[in-house]
């Protein structure tokens, strides 16, 4: 479901705009980067915070 989320919110973007994204530890943040690669974007960068959660910066393709 996070994949289908980015997926939507990229979509509107124009090429070389960044998003950035929360993930949880776990599922999300082993399988999202991932999948967002495979589209052909970027990903930046990936923070875990002290939180628990990640930030992750994606340049739109």
């Amino acid at each position: 479901m996070n994949f289908v989320k980015t997926k939507i919110a990229l979509t509107p973007m124009r090429s070389g705009q960044t998003l950035e994204i929360q993930l949880d530890d776990g599922q999300s943040i082993q399988n999202v980067p991932g999948s967002v690669r495979n589209e052909g974007h970027t990903v930046l960068k990936m923070e875990q915070q002290p939180e628990g959660f990640w930030k992750v910066l994606i340049k739109k393709k």
